[in-house]
Order: structure tokens, then C-alpha cells, then sequence
């Protein structure tokens, strides 16, 4: 008995511990407290939280690549849309706007990543869509500031063809992206 009880000790210590004080285990806990926090709010954002901790499994095994596309829907898309349907409010404008920003974030980790300047493109000309779509909707001063944001990203644009820097350039330019996500969620609640 007393063998057996020592190798379950020297299991639980070698096996079962490392798990227990582990990364995978605060996950679970934030996972469930997550998915209990989804159930108060409703039946929509549940389906929709736990399509975004599905979607963080398939992120762990893509590639790259696949990793950052999905990357940007579950940071920017998944929670936008939570809090809309949390407070029962969605519209097919502000899903047009949701995945314009899931393209900004998507293009700045593109170019963190690779150093592709395709991905500035890519950047700017969501940033534009939003603008004209803010024009277009009739809210002038959103509009306004996030027209200033693009300037001031296409700024500092000319010190990325400098430096080649895509981290640095992604840090930079993150204030301007927040600000522009800000005056869509202006536009739309105003």
C-alpha cells in the first residue's frame, strides 16, 4: 500500500501538478467564466463566444498566415459583435464596419509579420471605405476624425519606407485605428 502510494504522489507531482499550474488549466477557468458570462447575456452571444473559442483552437494549428486572418476575427470581429448582440443591437452597416476593422488589424499583424508593404495598402483602403461610408451615412464630424487618423497613418507611412519597421509602424499607428473604431461606434449609437 505504501508503494502504491508513493507512485500515485510521484505521479500527481510529475503528471497531474504541471497541468493543474499550467497555462491550459487558467484557460479553462477563463473559458468557463467566459461561456457563464455569455449565458446571462443570451442565446446569441453564446453562440457567438463559443464560436470564438472554437475559432482560438483553429488558430493555434493554422499556419501563419490562416493564423493572423482568424487572429483578426477573434480580436476584433467576435467581440464587436457580442456587444451587439449583448445589447440587441445589430445592423448590416456596423457588420460592414466590423469587418473593415478586422481588415485594418488584419493588414497591421500582416505587416508586423512580413514587412509587406501590400498590406499598408490593404490598410488604407479599408480606412478609406470607412470614410466614405461615414460620409455616406451622414456623420460628418466621424467622419472628419477618421479622415485625420488616415492622415496621420499615411504620415507615418514615409518613416516606414525608411525603416522597414513593421512592428514599430503597427505601434505607432494603433492609436489611430482605435480612434477611428471609436467614431464608427459613435456614428452608429448617435
Amino acid at each position: 500500500a505504501r508503494e502504491r502510494t508513493a507512485r500515485w504522489f510521484a505521479y500527481t507531482r510529475q503528471i497531474v501538478w504541471p497541468m493543474i499550474n499550467s497555462e491550459i488549466v487558467s484557460l479553462g477557468m477563463v473559458g468557463l467564466f467566459t461561456l457563464s458570462v455569455a449565458i446571462v447575456l443570451g442565446t446569441a452571444p453564446l453562440a457567438l463566444t463559443a464560436a470564438a473559442m472554437a475559432l482560438v483552437i483553429f488558430e493555434n494549428q493554422a499556419d501563419r498566415e490562416r493564423g493572423a486572418s482568424v487572429r483578426a476575427l477573434i480580436e476584433i470581429a467576435f467581440p464587436w459583435l457580442i456587444a451587439q448582440s449583448a445589447f440587441g443591437f445589430f445592423s448590416w452597416l456596423a457588420l460592414f464596419y466590423i469587418l473593415l476593422c478586422a481588415i485594418i488589424y488584419r493588414a497591421l499583424l500582416g505587416l508586423a509579420a512580413t514587412r509587406q508593404a501590400r498590406w499598408i495598402k490593404w490598410s488604407n483602403l479599408a480606412h478609406l471605405a470607412i470614410i466614405l461610408a461615414l460620409i455616406a451615412a451622414n456623420a460628418p464630424i466621424p467622419a472628419g476624425v477618421a479622415a485625420l487618423g488616415l492622415l496621420a497613418q499615411i504620415l507615418w507611412q514615409a518613416r516606414y519606407q525608411l525603416d522597414r519597421d513593421g512592428i514599430a509602424y503597427a505601434r505607432r499607428v494603433q492609436s489611430y485605428v482605435m480612434m477611428t473604431m471609436l467614431m464608427i461606434a459613435l456614428a452608429l449609437w448617435l
